[in-house]
């Protein structure tokens, strides 16, 4: 089950699904703003962050769709989440390519070798650079 969910289609999902009822629970609360007035419907529509505002003043009408939001915002928060409690593996790699290369002026024939590295830490890149 682990090695499925670090797949990135799969955790994008949920923050799709989080999002949609974020969305939904907007919309609900602007429709309970709009019950009370229009000047509160207009202004938690428009004005970020008067969705708080309103659930101080109109708690019993906010909070379920205040919950809802939250909790659209826990499920698309859930793969960010996972991600740092389960982080991707990543395998050390060391690559060493060598090219024969001839000069055209001179005739002479020299190699080059090119290394790459992947999945070490910064300390070990610093060590390999001043090892040349």
């Amino acid at each position: 089950m682990l090695l499925l969910l670090n797949d990135d289609l799969v955790l994008l999902i949920p923050i799709i699904i989080g999002a949609l009822i974020m969305v939904i629970g907007h919309i609900w609360l602007t429709d309970r703003a709009f019950g009370i007035s229009t000047v509160w419907g207009l202004v938690v529509f428009l004005v970020p962050g008067a969705s708080v505002v309103f659930l101080a003043y109109h708690s019993r009408r906010a909070i379920a769709p205040m919950l809802l939001g939250l909790f659209g915002a826990t499920l698309g928060a859930s793969p960010i989440v996972y991600n740092l409690i389960y982080p991707a593996k990543i395998q050390d790699t060391i690559v060493v390519q060598q090219k024969s290369v001839t000069d055209q002026a001179t005739g002479e024939k020299s190699v080059e070798e090119s290394v790459t590295l992947t999945g070490a830490k910064r300390e070990e890149y610093a060590k390999l650079k001043t090892s040349k």
